[in-house]
């Protein structure tokens, strides 16, 4: 047995080698001085094997010293002896420490040199998130097992910045309160609930428990309580004795306001008999109530004065219903004042003369509508703000009886030298005011047998000298009569009706006849307006109209075979002028909100013809000199409310442009020296669910040149940058400047924004060459289907990356992204396509940084090379 034990023992050490300091090699002739054993091998990744056995489960050796190294099998793990038991080593800056645990549980120290773990406490490194009581933490901080307590001192839990919230979850049966102010007990002691701050602990909410009672304080003193139990509510006092309880030291106890609207005091009632009402209490045993005081259940106001316990009569009652009328002496009014009795102003009148029954004596002069009624006893004045018909005085004498009626009888009997007028009218109009002014207007209406007199005069007089007249008029420029006048008729029915042609002029009275029953005028004609010296017939519309008005308006119902015109307008003389056939003006005054148009065509045509709004046609025989069909010249905004047809007559687009033989459909071409400018401006927008577009272009060519959808050079001689297209994407959702379904292709560079101006928080990228090698690129092809064709995916075989694949590994490359989606025939997307793409330009810092890495792993190995060829 002893020659195969040292054959074996021969072969082991043959490999060794030993030096003079004992320190023993394998595979290597200068073992490391600082090492009993430095085993090494260049060929083969060849270790030391540990002996594997099975010690977690209990298995224990003989007689074995501390520091025995063996490979547990079930754990996968080496164990070392530690004279106890077996442990687990972990390499540390210190040495090795020992200590169990379980995967995902945060360890602890239960003694210098020893580590393990706890159920309660978990740690989710995947998403940076510590569990407390739960191994599912669904936020940074989750606290499970509804163990949550906060001891000590100063207490608190401290938020450090305006982010952050405590958030609970929806409420379902059996739920808690959310905060709790006790941890139990009813005559807890007093303490704020919510101050200001830590310097300010005596401003905010305080909690008496002896009281039930929530104190809002400032400055520790209350400025609002809330008693619980009592259900009563203190403003500027601790203790309310009622339900709503206000103090003050100073003058105003409380006061409504509002910017924007009624500041009210509101009293509602508890049940249809309760009242509601306002005391003031004057006295012990006097006061007034204000509002509602009637166990009937009136919502009216009243007034009352309670005396002794028992009411009095109503000094003032409004009744709510109606128009909110109020009574005096009376509890049904139904106007806004009604006085039960007669009434007496005056000094001397009020409290010693009685008015007449039910009527009215006022001492001094009376103004209606006036304050200056110095020198009139009655004075009434209409405001000129009135915007109906308006009477000074109306008299309507309803007298039954046989005696006579005066609508107003004047009486003037005072001697004197002064003049005497039993009337006396008056009538002032104002500069440039266009109303009629009236001295004396009758208007009689009569149903019975009698003649009827709009002016009735008789005059008699003794004097035997002086002229006596019915009526005189001196200094009128006009007499108006207010009902009809004939001329050649006894029967108008017009305001002047005249019998036969009419001539008008100097030269044309009485020397032209007029047309059969028609009117010749020799000169200028004006209607509605004066000062018509350069028009042969003007006419005017005036301001004040309210309806829809028509300067002319001409009705041709001429029913024969020739051409109709409603208006035809020619000018033909010869002359250096310009000439119009029809000249329209519209003024716009600076303000108005209503629209004015210089000339304004409609159209009804039911026929099977063509209608025009306005048909334009040009003939000239010039050899030079522009011809316009319309020529438009200092216009803010040309309006079309139909289609406008370029070279077709059947346009389906506002603007539709067919003209095979130019190079361009439409040129814009503007110029501004001072703001920007633009050639076309377009917006599209869409309230609903449809699609806005701004332009909409298509370039279609069936022959062997390019088709340009768009087409845009950005040009110019400045040094300022070009652009050829700019794209903007703004508002929610997701967004794009520029999107292109199909190939894009460019002959510069693409520049992504990258200035360190626009970023923040910079730092060093974390490792990525482990990442890197986790990517796996592919090759593939895209679906060729309806959706597929529309978004015109290439169709040959392509080589990149999975989006859900690369989201695992780098989630910010990847994106949801949106296409409008295939559109139906009329343009309209049938619904947004979903999808989620990658960011390759973002992968390039990425792969350098890998790069980097692995040139760092190729430097030490070079370095580890060039030292093992030294040796």
């Amino acid at each position: 047995m002893k020659k195969p034990l040292l054959l074996a023992l021969s072969i082991i050490f043959i490999g060794f080698q030993a030096n003079s300091q004992n320190n023993v090699g394998i595979g290597t002739t200068s073992p490391n001085p600082n090492s009993l054993l430095d085993v090494y091998n260049s060929g083969q990744p060849l270790g030391v094997q540990l002996p594997r056995t099975d010690v977690s489960s209990g298995w224990a050796l003989g007689a074995v010293d501390k520091g025995m190294f063996v490979f547990d099998t079930v754990i996968g793990a080496i164990m070392f002896w530690d004279g106890v038991t077996w442990q687990q080593p972990i390499v540390a800056s210190g040495g090795f420490v020992t200590g169990s645990g379980t995967a995902g549980e945060v360890a602890y120290w239960t003694s210098s040199t020893n580590i393990q773990s706890n159920s309660n406490l978990f740690w989710d490194n995947a998403n940076g998130r510590l569990g407390v009581g739960t191994n599912a933490p669904l936020t940074t901080l989750a606290v499970g097992n509804n163990k949550f307590r906060v001891n000590g001192d100063t207490g608190g839990v401290f938020f450090s910045d305006d982010a952050a919230s405590i958030v609970y979850p929806v409420a379902g049966t059996g739920n808690s309160p959310m905060i709790y102010q006790f941890r139990s007990g009813t005559q807890n002691v007093g303490r704020m609930v919510l101050a200001h701050s830590p310097p300010f602990q005596n401003y905010g909410l305080k909690y008496e428990d002896s009281t039930d009672t929530y104190h809002f304080l400032g400055n520790g003193l209350p400025v609002l309580s809330i008693e619980l139990a009592s259900r009563m509510v203190g403003i500027g006092i601790k203790d309310p004795g009622h339900n709503l309880h206000v103090y003050n030291n100073g003058t105003v106890v409380a006061r409504l306001q509002s910017n924007t609207g009624w500041a009210y005091l509101r009293l509602d009632k508890g049940s249809a008999t309760s009242n509601n009402y306002i005391n003031f209490r004057t006295g012990i045993a006097d006061r007034w109530i204000i509002g509602d005081y009637n166990t009937g259940g009136s919502e009216d106001f009243r007034l009352i004065d309670w005396t002794n316990g028992a009411a009095g009569n109503y000094a003032i009652y409004v009744e709510r219903g109606g128009i909110n009328s109020v009574g005096l002496g009376t509890n049904t009014p139904v106007n806004r004042l009604d006085v039960e009795g007669g009434m007496a102003i005056g000094t001397n009148y009020s409290g010693s003369n009685s008015a007449p029954t039910d009527g009215l004596i006022v001492e001094g002069n009376v103004g209606i509508g006036s304050t200056g009624i110095t020198a009139y006893r009655l004075h009434i004045e209409v405001p000129n703000t009135n915007t109906t018909t308006y009477y000074g005085i109306r008299n309507n004498n309803n007298y039954a009886g046989t005696q006579g009626k005066f609508g107003i009888y004047n009486w003037i009997s005072t001697d004197g030298s002064s003049h005497r007028y039993g009337t006396y009218n008056n009538v002032n109009a104002a500069i440039g005011n266009t109303g009629q002014a009236y001295g004396t207007v009758n208007i009689v209406n009569h149903d019975g047998t009698g003649n009827v007199y709009s002016n009735y005069n008789s005059t008699g007089s003794s004097a035997t000298s002086g002229n006596v007249w019915g009526t005189y008029n001196i200094g009128e420029d006009y007499n108006y009569f207010q009902g009809s006048v004939g001329v050649g008729t006894s029967i108008p029915v017009n305001k002047l009706d005249v019998e036969g042609g009419v001539a008008i002029g100097s030269s044309y009275s009485g020397s032209s006849a007029a047309p059969t029953d028609g009117l010749i005028v020799e000169g200028n004609s004006a209607i509605g307006i004066t000062g018509s010296t350069p028009y042969r017939l003007r006419v005017y519309t005036p301001n004040t109209n309210s309806t829809t008005y028509y300067g002319i308006r001409v009705d041709n119902n001429y029913s024969g075979t020739t051409s109709k015109y409603g208006v035809y307008g020619g000018s033909s003389a010869d002359g250096g002028g310009n000439k119009y056939g029809v000249y329209g003006y519209a003024a716009q005054p600076s303000g108005e909100a209503s629209s004015a148009y210089g000339l304004y065509s409609s159209t009804n045509h039911d026929g099977t013809g063509t209608a025009y709004g306005a048909y334009i046609f040009t003939a000239s025989s010039a050899t030079t000199g522009n011809v316009y069909g319309i020529y438009t010249n200092g216009e803010d905004y040309n309006y079309f409310n139909g289609n406008i047809g370029v070279g077709t007559t059947t346009p389906t687009y506002p603007i539709s442009v067919n003209r095979s033989t130019v190079l361009r459909g439409i040129e814009v071409i503007t110029t501004n020296s001072s703001n920007f400018t633009y050639g076309i401006e377009s917006t599209g927008t869409s309230t609903s669910s449809g699609t806005g577009r701004g332009i909409i272009a298509t370039g279609v060519n069936n022959g062997t040149s390019a088709a340009y959808g768009v087409y845009a050079t950005g040009n110019g001689t400045s040094s300022s940058t070009k652009y050829g297209v700019y794209g903007r994407a703004i508002g929610s959702g997701t967004r794009y400047g520029v999107f292109c379904s199909g190939n894009g292709g460019y002959s510069g560079t693409w520049t992504q924004i990258s200035d360190e101006r626009f970023k923040t928080n910079i730092r060093d990228a974390e490792p990525m060459l482990d990442k890197v090698l986790q990517l796996k690129p592919k090759k593939y092809k895209f679906i060729q289907n309806d959706v597929g064709t529309w978004m015109s995916l290439p169709e040959d075989d392509q080589i990149g990356l999975l989006s859900q694949e690369l989201e695992q590994v780098f989630p910010e490359l990847v994106s949801q992204d949106e296409h409008p989606g295939i559109e139906d025939e009329n343009g309209e997307p049938q619904g947004a396509i979903s999808y989620k793409g990658i960011n390759y330009i973002g992968l390039t810092p990425i792969l350098i940084k890998a790069i980097q890495e692995q040139q760092d792993i190729i430097n030490k190995l070079e370095e580890r090379i060039e030292e093992l060829e030294n040796q």
